[in-house]
């Protein structure tokens, strides 16, 4: 009775293979641009319940080999530049499909470029810059701006009244010193003696002294 058994186990096996070998099948499908209907190169598709994923050809076709030949499964495109797409599909009715995509707007952060009259390498440059914080400024004793930034090297002040001073800069002054707010020209110390620099020390975050010859 045990080699009855036996030989009963090997037929029943050898019987079962064929079965399971007519549920695979391949699925096939092509990939376009949903207004120019120009072929897709590249396109990703992906099918998740089976963890299978291929790529378009140059003709936008793609094959998955061996998948169920029956069942509904969640096929998924992407490409770079459109907008993912997925679709249930039933491989019992549709084992050739066409997928169109369409094109979105790739949106990337906003780039700010700032430029500045002098290299960042102050020893190959022939402007040297000299910057003073608001923590100096804060500590200095100074009345007025000017007075705050005078013990920067080349940089002295000339008082000509009570709290009124104008920078001096390797021994120029007066309307051959530019002084530039937020990228507007300030002018008010050229106009006369009595006028000095109308900024206050305390709302300025930061001077930038600019000496030599490229600041001319």
């Amino acid at each position: 009775m045990k080699k009855i058994h036996l030989i009963l186990v090997v037929l029943i096996t050898f019987l079962t293979i064929p079965t399971f070998a007519n549920v695979l099948a391949d699925f096939k499908g092509k990939v376009t641009d949903a207004t120019t209907k120009e072929p897709l190169i590249g396109a990703t598709i992906y099918i998740s319940d089976l963890k299978a994923t291929t790529t378009t050809n140059a003709s936008g076709e793609f094959t998955f080999t061996n998948v169920p030949a029956k069942g509904k499964f969640l096929v998924e495109v992407r490409y770079v530049g459109y907008k993912t797409t997925s679709q249930i599909v039933d491989l019992a009715t549709a084992q050739n499909i066409s997928f169109t995509l369409e094109q979105s707007v790739i949106e990337s952060a906003e780039v700010v470029i700032t430029g500045t009259p002098y290299s960042s390498n102050n020893k190959t440059n022939s402007l040297a810059v000299v910057s003073v914080n608001r923590e100096k400024l804060a500590q200095s004793a100074g009345t007025n701006i000017i007075d705050a930034i005078a013990k920067v090297p080349g940089v002295s002040q000339v008082t000509t009244g009570g709290a009124i001073s104008k920078p001096s800069i390797r021994g120029l002054g007066y309307n051959r010193v530019l002084t530039i707010v937020d990228g507007a020209r300030e002018e008010a110390q050229q106009w006369g003696d009595e006028h000095g620099v109308e900024v206050d020390q305390f709302s300025a975050n930061r001077i930038e002294i600019l000496k030599g010859p490229a600041s001319l």
